[in-house]
């Protein structure tokens, strides 16, 4: 009897946390449907562009950046909820675990139906200026077309790297200590990604849409402006940068700077830590590196719940 009691409460739970993921993942499908719509009614296309070392998408009339956005929209939206959701999924504290009593998975759906909802207007946000940028900015950076003027090697893409990844993570830092140390970015930006104590995957994009645009396509835009990196190579630096920041809301070993500790042990505006994004030379350079002793990550979820 105890046994199909426990069966149908984690089946139950399992299907409350897949309506909260739905919710967003139709928001994705209502936007492939619009594109196909707009596709039909207004002859617009999807089109790769011609030359690949100088863009990726084909945005010669307004029509067709239209139905490049959306269709961009629903890429990252499918990313964002397939990543997290697979985080979540996975996770031995997740909405749907058996490890938490019934009040706590109710409290852990709320809280994602909440990082869910708030990362909606990050992702329009963010793809609203990636997509200005890409149609109206990138064209008067001087890297722009430079693989159609000069060869591109595996040598070029294996510095554009650590290239990207420092410059990006330079950004994120200082703009992330910038939002914790100036009182109105704090009061009316930062705090709102800061109250999740114990964010899950899904807290990624559960920010501010100003915070959204200051680190993501500002920041992911920057090293261009700086050093070419061919436009493939630098659509895949995106897409990772954010599966990795997913991971490290989830917390667990793929949290490879520690990013879970700044949410669930910093002390609000001004006592925290652990700002950089990949990896911890800014932290440690700054005097801003967590340096208590390191817990399991499972036992302090625990204690945390």
């Amino acid at each position: 009897m105890r046994t199909t009691q426990k069966v149908a409460a984690v089946a139950a739970t399992t299907g409350a946390a897949a309506l909260a993921a739905a919710d967003v993942a139709g928001w994705a499908v209502r936007v492939l449907g619009l594109v196909l719509l707009c596709c039909g009614q207004c002859q617009a296309a999807v089109r790769v562009a011609k030359n690949l070392a100088v863009d990726l998408l084909e945005m010669e009339t307004t029509s067709d950046f239209a139905v490049a956005s959306l269709l961009v929209f629903a890429g990252y939206t499918l990313q964002y909820v397939g990543s997290a959701g697979l985080f979540e999924l996975t996770h031995p504290f997740g909405a749907m675990s058996a490890s938490l009593s019934a009040k706590q998975r109710a409290q852990r759906r709320e809280q994602v139906r909440k990082e869910l909802l708030l990362g909606v207007g990050a992702m329009i946000a963010n793809i609203s200026v990636t997509m200005i940028w890409m149609r109206y900015i990138e064209p008067l950076v001087w890297t722009y077309g430079y693989f159609d003027r000069h060869a591109f090697s595996f040598t070029w893409f294996l510095l554009s790297i650590p290239i990207y990844m420092f410059i990006f993570d330079a950004w994120f830092y200082w703009t992330h200590r910038w939002l914790h140390d100036i009182p109105f970015l704090w009061d009316h930006v930062h705090r709102i990604h800061h109250q999740f104590k114990e964010p899950s995957a899904f807290a990624q994009d559960a920010v501010h849409p100003f915070e959204a645009i200051l680190q993501g396509p500002l920041g992911h835009y920057l090293p261009t402006l700086f050093f070419p990196i061919h436009p493939i190579a630098h659509a895949a630096f995106g897409f990772l940068s954010s599966v990795f920041a997913v991971a490290a809301h989830d917390g667990r070993q793929w949290d490879i700077n520690d990013h879970y500790y700044h949410h669930c042990a910093g002390k609000g505006r001004k006592n925290s830590f652990n700002y950089s994004l990949y990896w911890p030379l800014w932290d440690v350079w700054c005097n801003t590196r967590y340096d208590g002793p390191v817990m399991d990550r499972h036992a302090l979820l625990k204690r945390l719940q």
